[in-house]
């Protein structure tokens, strides 16, 4: 199974960098969405993604369970979660910035801050409506099984290999993939803990 590294200090990053595009406050279905669609335009071309967070469909489509738990207030690490409320408040269903200044993005590449600005200027006008409908659209998102998860009353995991199917990538592909990245994340797990 393909996972990328979940990074709180480099979400709330990429959180604020889209929060401040939109006056400080953002609808959290949107930007979730957004993310999504980030991620996997991400790996269409580079074979990575922004967030390294974990998907789920559901009857809304999919859903980033990371971001969505500290929305929620309910990450599992308390300390990540203190980091994300220092930043931002839940009004209501909007992310809105506590400090209303844009912070430094220095988790984030070059290709990460134009991904995400593309993005963004391409949904500009959707609302949150729209960008459930979107997802929605089987031609362009069939990996997302919101259908079989409303029927089901339940999340459905939606792994990384289930997107780069839909993006037209063989199973080798995929499977050399997950040797890559898995290679990459004991590399850094050496780094962090040297024995």
């Amino acid at each position: 199974m393909i996972q990328f590294t979940f990074d709180a200090k480099k979400i709330i990053q990429i959180v604020d960098f889209l929060v401040a595009r939109n006056s400080f406050s953002l609808n959290y279905t949107k930007m979730i969405k957004l993310l999504y669609i980030a991620d996997k335009e991400a790996l269409a071309k580079h074979d990575i993604v922004i967030t390294g967070d974990r998907y789920f469909s559901m009857k809304n489509g999919p859903v980033l369970s990371g971001v969505l738990d500290l929305v929620n207030g309910e990450f599992a690490v308390p300390e990540a979660q203190e980091l994300w409320n220092n930043h931002f408040n839940t009004i209501g269903h909007e992310i809105v910035s506590k400090d209303k200044r844009p912070m430094s993005y220095d988790q984030l590449s070059d290709f990460e801050l134009s991904l995400l600005t593309e993005i963004d200027n391409k949904y500009k006008n959707y609302d949150y409506g729209h960008m459930i409908n979107l997802t929605h659209d089987k031609n362009k998102f069939s990996e997302v099984r919101w259908k079989e998860a409303e029927k089901m009353g339940t999340s459905l995991h939606l792994g990384i290999e289930d997107i780069l199917k839909n993006l037209g990538r063989t199973d080798e592909e995929i499977e050399e993939l997950e040797k890559e990245t898995n290679s990459i994340i004991d590399e850094h797990r050496q780094l962090k803990n040297p024995c």
